[in-house]
């Protein structure tokens, strides 16, 4: 971070204001540090276990000398999650909501939660902004947007399918459907993954499995005190993932 703003001849001491736009830790893991040594404030938009000086909502505005700021509610990969789109240059500020070549991990945050829906919802959010370049939180600045979450939608839309495929005709867990699933990582079975891999493998799974049940594509059945799913149609082809917000 230190060479990064030394490129644009900004010492870390020149620091006012830290703004997150979600708490994982690979965003926030240098948050104290970095405020235990510099005098500034720090907002976020859902509260950490480090009180935020300011707690940011859907719609405020933030301006500095060149930028005038929206803040975006963007919830799905994390609850809370902001986005920030500069009004004049129209460049969006994405946080892990929107990446250019990998798609956010989407799993539930709490267990009444639908976060794959709310993640539609807030795609759709930023689909109706002209955005002429997007800053991830990982990766590079990329061009492109509209096209992009039409991919993630895509990509989402494939992998619903590919759940109901699997469970068209035997009721199986979550953690069965999960290891049956084809994933983009460097595993050449289930067997192989780290137990990381498949707490994340899993949560992405009950994040499909939740919005298929809540869009009543998927049966969900309690035998033994535990939870299976069986598909009520074959595939979702010809929807069309665009929800309308209220």
């Amino acid at each position: 971070m230190k060479d990064s703003l030394s490129r644009i001849d900004v010492g870390i001491s020149e620091i006012t204001d830290i703004l997150l736009t979600h708490h994982h830790i690979d965003h926030v893991g240098l948050l104290y540090n970095i405020k235990k040594n510099v005098d500034c404030s720090f907002s976020k938009s859902y509260r950490l276990l480090t009180r935020p000086d300011i707690i940011l909502t859907d719609g405020d505005k933030i301006s500095t000398e060149n930028y005038s700021f929206k803040i975006i509610l963007t919830p799905g990969h994390s609850p809370g999650h902001i986005c920030l789109y500069e009004t004049n240059f129209k460049f969006l500020i994405a946080g892990d909501h929107i990446l250019p070549k990998i798609t956010p991990n989407i799993i539930p945050y709490k267990e009444d939660s639908n976060p794959l829906y709310d993640y539609f919802e807030s795609l759709d959010k930023i689909d109706d902004y002209d955005v002429k370049k997007v800053l991830p939180g990982h990766q590079n600045v990329f061009t492109g947007c509209h096209r992009r979450i039409q991919e993630l939608r895509d990509h989402h839309l494939d992998r619903c399918n590919e759940i109901l495929q699997i469970i068209w005709e035997e009721e199986l867990n979550a953690y069965q459907i999960a290891s049956l699933l084809h994933w983009n990582v460097d595993c050449t079975s289930w067997n192989q993954f780290d137990p990381f891999q498949k707490w994340m493998a899993i949560g992405e799974t009950i994040s499909h499995l939740k919005f298929l049940e809540s869009e009543r594509f998927i049966d969900r059945v309690e035998k033994d005190e535990k939870i299976f799913y069986l598909a009520k149609l074959r595939n979702i082809s010809s929807l069309r993932i665009n929800r309308q917000r209220s």
